[in-house]
């Protein structure tokens, strides 16, 4: 048996007994139905294109934010922030308000009003273009954590 099936079989019947803890932790009765429905959210979080997989990989940066813009023409918030480390001003961009986590992202750039505020900020390169192995990309923050009013 090849050593990525063994793998695979290994994270299925991981997800499996965590659906059946967390099922069993809620107080939820524990069928075959309830469970499978537990079993595809896991996968969906554990995904490589999940939002908590995508933070996680991501490189974190302790800074205040200065500005946020919404820029129209590509449906993402412009950030605009100085690292703790650093003399200048680095800008980020969201992901976009129209992409499947939309709802998420207006919610951390849109309705939050995070100017002025120190931030854990979670930033990766995303490619573009046809060619997504090349470096050059755009600075994208998928998730950030307030850190309440700088001072």
């Amino acid at each position: 048996m090849p050593e990525t099936s063994l793998r695979n079989d290994e994270q299925i019947r991981r997800n499996i007994e965590l659906a059946y803890i967390g099922l069993t932790f809620k107080g939820e009765l524990v069928d075959a139905a309830s469970l499978t429905k537990e079993v595809i959210s896991i996968g969906r979080m554990v995904a490589d294109n999940s939002l908590a997989v995508l933070v996680q990989k991501s490189a974190r940066l302790v800074g205040t934010i200065k500005d946020i813009k919404f820029e129209e023409s590509s449906q993402r918030y412009l950030v605009t922030f100085r690292a703790n480390n650093s003399d200048e001003d680095e800008i980020v961009r969201s992901e976009r308000v129209d992409s499947q986590r939309g709802e998420t992202v207006k919610e951390l750039w849109g309705r939050n009003n995070l100017g002025g505020h120190r931030v854990v900020l979670y930033k990766h390169n995303e490619r573009v273009g046809e060619d997504k192995k090349r470096e050059k990309g755009y600075r994208v923050a998928p998730w950030v954590t307030d850190l309440g009013l700088a001072r």
